[in-house]
């Protein structure tokens, strides 16, 4: 934390600045020091992580006076909902903020953007392979002969991908060939890589060896490499620009657990498309599912208006601001609602937002009221708001803001009886919503299986190890008995 209080910019996520201004009494001297707020890839908002983003720039509004916000997207259309959220400034919330917006004629290169839609009834796998057999046709009618980028969702998905063109473009005429072939004998150390460069194609993903992964990004920008199968990581932090590029599916796999790519990775894998220093033109393609299609159309227009996510967890945010005395009342509870985004886009788009027992329709501040009063009510029924007109975090509330906390784990917390046996406190923790993301992966079975069986398993499991519960419970022990054996 030194090291940021001397800093001039700090570059930061949603969730790690709202962990430092959670903790308003330690760092309320380097928060009042921040005189501009710079928001990139506001779109943001309208994804899961896009309500903690939301809370954060409310919370710097509430108690920044001198802060000035600037918002940056390139797909949203309803920008003049979030000049409304912002406002002017701090005197004149009131009115919107300043609002400038850019078209495609600004750009140096002209991107072209096409969505072609598939029938996808099919599992993704099976999909995947559908779109294999439609590449070559597609790069074949927008390629100029010139670099290629395409993103596949899984490392395998890459090396065979590579492969399958490389064998496409043996099998034509010189003349014909969708790219050119290499000037130079590009040298790396993988057989696979080796047998297709030859033919201008790699693959790149982080399970290549990083003398090979350097070696295909410097022979891709000489024009030794023309087309790359990779993954989307390759589109943060590596700059090799193309003319074309395509995503083939719209699906990642991460975490053993196929899942929809944000719009903010749609859209930085398509910012990859464009050489300003060689031409005024590229092309950009995505590669989905028919009914995916329109999603895709809007997004890459630019008319798919952005919403807000709060409702989807509001009464953690609620006890947040709660704990950091924001909020002391259900007036208050409601003021500070009616700061957000979330409030705004409800008044224009009431449908679009379903609460749990709350009413469709109606007048929208009394919604509002009525989502105050339900998370207030809930709040103090376990004990983590205190009761009265006048409302402030029990201990257990600071506890369940401090450590960023889901409301449902903390319910399942709260309700552990006292004297409960060390093997039953851990089984409930280990259910904790908060581990959702981590799978359990097939490779991991045998190794959780032995350390079942260690004599210093305290709390074995007791049945077939097979879930992420028994993932998390079993590594929560392991970890316990190396710190009891230190």
């Amino acid at each position: 934390m030194n090291r940021v209080r001397n800093a001039s910019i700090i570059v930061t996520t949603p969730e790690k600045w709202d962990s430092i201004t959670r903790k308003w009494a330690d760092h309320h001297k380097l928060v009042q020091m921040v005189k501009l707020f710079l928001i990139d890839e506001v779109h943001i908002l309208k994804e899961v992580r896009g309500a903690t983003l939301e809370v954060v720039v409310s919370r710097m509004k509430s108690r920044g006076a001198d802060v000035r916000f600037v918002a940056l997207s390139a797909t949203i259309p309803n920008s003049e909902d979030v000049a409304v959220w912002l406002g002017r400034d701090h005197c004149t919330q009131q009115l919107p903020a300043s609002r400038e917006t850019f078209d495609e004629t600004f750009r140096p290169v002209k991107l072209q953007k096409h969505v072609y839609g598939y029938d996808g009834k099919m599992n993704d796998f099976a999909f995947e392979k559908l779109l294999d057999g439609k590449l070559p046709g597609l790069i074949r009618k927008h390629t100029r002969k010139k670099p290629i980028m395409i993103f596949c969702f899984t490392r395998k998905s890459c090396e065979s991908t590579a492969l399958k063109l490389a064998e496409w473009w043996t099998g034509q005429v010189a003349a014909e060939r969708a790219w050119p072939s290499p000037s130079q004998r590009v040298v790396v150390g993988s057989k696979e890589l080796q047998d297709i460069v030859t033919c201008g194609v790699a693959f790149h993903h982080a399970g290549l060896d990083a003398q090979d992964r350097q070696v295909i990004e410097t022979s891709f920008l000489k024009g030794n490499i023309s087309v790359i199968c990779c993954t989307s990581t390759l589109a943060v932090g590596v700059n090799l620009p193309c003319h074309l590029v395509i995503l083939k599916g719209t699906v990642t796999f991460g975490n053993n657990l196929l899942t929809e790519y944000s719009d903010l990775e749609v859209m930085q894998m398509l910012g990859r498309a464009g050489r300003p220093q060689f031409e005024d033109t590229a092309v950009a393609i995505i590669m989905t599912k028919n009914e995916k299609k329109d999603h895709y159309d809007k997004m890459i227009s630019g008319t798919d208006i952005l919403e807000s996510s709060l409702h989807l967890n509001l009464i953690e945010h609620l006890n947040s601001e709660i704990g950091l005395q924001t909020v002391n009342s259900l007036d208050s509870a409601r003021s500070w609602l009616e700061g957000t985004f979330l409030s705004v886009r409800m008044r224009l788009n009431p449908g679009y937002y379903r609460i749990d027992n709350i009413v469709q329709g109606g007048d929208t501040d009394h919604r509002l009221k009525l989502v105050c009063e339900r998370d207030i009510k809930l709040l103090q029924e376990h004990d983590l708001v205190t009761r009265g007109d006048t409302i402030k975090c029990t201990e257990y509330g600071q506890a369940m803001s401090r450590y960023m906390v889901n409301f449902e784990t903390m319910k399942a917390l709260l309700s552990i009886p006292e004297h409960s046996k060390t093997e039953d406190i851990l089984n409930i923790i280990c259910q904790a919503s908060e581990f959702k993301d981590l799978r359990m992966k097939p490779n991991q079975r045998p190794c959780l299986r032995e350390i079942n069986k260690s004599p210093f398993m305290k709390y074995p499991v007791k049945e077939t190890i097979s879930t992420t519960t028994h993932k998390i419970y079993l590594k929560s022990c392991h970890i316990r008995a190396h710190l009891t054996l230190a």
